[in-house]
């Protein structure tokens, strides 16, 4: 057509009832003449003829009624209405109307661009932005639904429905096609699900393909806001290479595909509400390249809202290099603060740290982990479980949990089990420090338990760590330091065989098995983390054949260290690391009758060598007392005749002395030199 083009319907001309279905199109500049015909892209004489337009945009085009269309029926989902004219409704002049989540903008500013003068004629409008002047004709049995307005106000038309709409002086629009530029829109977050819901055709997207629905609510509008978007989706998930969300609940809730992957690329992700874990096998929920759980944090938007995932279906699916934090709350009075189990799904966690969780404390189950039977199961490898608490099961009510290498510290009940309630439970190479609970069962309250080469202590020092009144439950204790009192409740099928107890005694219980513990006033624990020194009773004191019984496979300790480093395997959940002996260079640095320089090389320890100490005089069996700090070379001085000895000796970052050494004998005169 053209402005000058005498006919009507500058795209389609309906002469009978045609359906026309378009899908991500553009239809621009077209026209009709301005001062005569109606329609510049679609033209109807009657309200017969169908168009249904998807992820479309309308720009530009002109006409004298209806710069867009002319009387017919117009199904608009996600489509952009920008910049179009006509003397009589800038974009429509008639005709039955369903927009739902548009964009319109710039179309007769000066004048209205919906034209209605009959009541026949009828708009709906959802989640819908109109910037401009609304409505003339006079006529208007029209619906306006969750609609954002900008410049106008529905209540100045006398309009059948005017419900959620929000008026507003600036829609934020990024640019011509009305893309949302600022998150300080009042359009984000601001629609209808519901009305998306009915409207859409079960559409997925919005107008650019990014997911709808990405917050709370969806967003009013053509596009759902995206901002610096944090989350993707990997590519197998979706035939598209990439899908971006800006909720965690939105981007696991789309995955249909077993062996999908979320990665978090942001250092922080807020939840406001619950993920509802799909019905999909093997999701990898994990940080992005940079990111770990020092850096990338997963929590509640604010305290007492949400737990982070429930668990409906029999899945497996893994977590990894994440930190989860602050879900639930004291005063929540739901079970599970981040995990709820309502079937027998498998959660793997690797390298995670679950800290601050709770449910309410005087009702409520689990601070992470909440199964009703022992159904449902917890792996979890090198993980901190950190100041979660509950009622009871500060950590975890019930479930099958299996944890190698984790540190559980300072978790509460306010009643019972300030780790565990109840359960089934296999723990290795565990440092568990510091829980309690305020009745009793300061780590565990019933249950199945099996601890191997676990360190265990601070845990209520005045009331048992172990609580227990039922014939059919055991635990069982392998090469495991415990520290404090043991058992509360009364009944104790349990077996203890090769621990190391501090405070209490096996022998104080009518236990099942009490075979090779040694009772110690002090572990000789070297720091807060239950690392033990190289004197300590738990050196070399384990059982070889629990470990291998065990140890499922595990060839380390807690820190990654080889398990057995010497012939026996120590008590706890560290091997003992010790400095080799001090090898020598087969020279002098420099050499001087009266003050000569040695130099030795650096041992082998698993951890940093953090210094020196030396001995240089005349006794073979001379003891070190002098420091280098972390020098490797030493000069005496003011030497007299005779024989001396230098005698070595390294400090590691676990504060233990490996053995003193000699690596030269210094004779003068005669000025030689014995390398040992």
């Amino acid at each position: 057509g053209g402005t000058a083009w005498a006919n009507d319907g500058g795209v389609f001309y309906f002469n009978d009832n045609a359906t026309v279905n378009l899908q991500n199109c553009i239809l621009s500049g077209n026209a009709v003449k301005t001062n005569a015909n109606n329609g510049g892209c679609f033209y109807k004489s009657d309200m017969g003829g169908m168009v249904n337009a998807q992820g479309t945009i309308y720009q530009s085009n002109s006409a004298f009624f209806g710069g867009v269309s002319y009387l017919g029926t117009q199904a608009w989902t996600n489509c952009v209405v920008v910049n179009n004219n006509a003397q009589f409704g800038g974009v429509a002049a008639g005709g039955m109307h369903v927009w739902t989540n548009c964009s319109v903008s710039g179309n007769n500013m000066a004048t209205k661009f919906i034209y209605s003068d009959n009541a026949q004629y009828k708009v709906t409008a959802n989640n819908t932005i109109l910037a401009g002047k609304l409505l003339g004709g006079g006529v208007y049995p029209f619906a306006f639904q969750s609609c954002l307005i900008q410049g106008d106000s529905v209540g100045n038309y006398a309009v059948s429905v005017d419900v959620g709409n929000i008026n507003s002086s600036n829609a934020w629009f990024i640019n011509n096609n009305l893309g949302i530029d600022s998150q300080n829109s009042l359009a984000i977050n601001n629609g209808s699900t519901a009305l998306w819901n009915a409207n859409s055709g079960n559409m997925m997207t919005d107008y650019v393909n990014n997911v709808r629905v990405q917050g709370v609510t969806i967003d009013i509008g053509a596009y759902e806001y995206q901002g610096t978007s944090d989350l993707a989706i990997s590519t197998n998930a979706y035939a598209t290479s990439t899908l971006n969300f800006l909720t965690l609940p939105q981007a696991i809730g789309n995955i249909a595909l077993s062996g999908s992957v979320v990665e978090i690329n942001t250092s922080s992700v807020l939840m406001s509400s619950q993920v509802l874990w799909p019905n999909v096998n093997n999701i990898n929920l994990r940080a992005g390249a940079g990111y770990n759980s020092s850096n990338c944090v997963i929590s509640a938007s604010a305290a007492n809202l949400t737990r982070f995932a429930r668990l409906n279906y029999v899945v497996s699916l893994s977590i990894q290099n994440l930190t989860l934090q602050k879900f639930g709350g004291t005063v929540w009075a739901n079970d599970g603060g981040v995990f709820y189990f309502n079937d027998n799904a498998t959660v793997n966690l690797q390298n995670c740290i679950l800290s601050g969780n709770a449910v309410k404390t005087n009702i409520n189950y689990g601070g992470c982990f909440y199964k009703s039977d022992t159904g449902g199961r917890v792996n979890a490898q090198n993980v901190v479980f950190q100041g979660n608490n509950a009622f009871i099961g500060g950590v975890s009510f019930i479930g099958s949990h299996a944890w190698k290498n984790c540190s559980v510290i300072s978790n509460s009940a306010a009643s019972l089990g300030g780790v565990a309630a109840g359960g089934m439970h296999a723990w290795k190479n565990c440092s568990v420090i510091s829980n309690s609970a305020a009745s009793s069962g300061g780590v565990a309250a019933e249950g199945m338990h099996v601890w191997t080469n676990c360190s265990i202590s601070g845990n209520n020092m005045t009331t048992p760590l172990i609580y227990n009144k039922n014939s059919t439950v055991k635990l069982t204790a392998n090469n495991t330091i415990l520290a404090g009192k043991l058992l509360g409740g009364g009944v104790y099928p349990f077996a203890f065989q090769n621990c190391l107890i501090q405070g209490d005694s096996v022998g104080n219980y009518a236990v099942s098995v009490d075979v090779g513990n040694i009772n110690s006033s002090n572990a000789m624990f070297l720091n807060d983390s239950l690392i033990i020194s190289r004197n300590s009773p738990a050196t070399n004191a384990g059982s070889n054949t629990w470990w291998g019984l065990d140890s499922g496979n595990v060839t380390s300790d807690y820190r990654g260290y080889p398990r057995i480093l010497t012939t026996t395997i120590d008590i706890g959940a560290y091997e003992i690391d010790i400095p080799s002996s001090i090898t020598f260079n087969k020279r002098l640095l420099t050499y001087s009758p009266t003050s000569p320089t040695f130099t030795w090389s650096a041992p082998s320890s698993y951890t940093s060598i953090t210094g020196y100490q030396v001995y240089f005089g005349t006794d073979p069996n001379g003891v070190a007392d002098v420091s280098t700090g972390r020098s490797t070379t030493y000069t005496p001085s003011s030497l007299v005749k005779g024989t001396y000895y230098f005698r070595v000796s390294a400090l590691n970052a676990d504060n233990n002395w490996g053995k003193l050494t000699t690596v030269y004998i210094y004779n003068r005169p005669p000025y030689r030199v014995s390398v040992l």
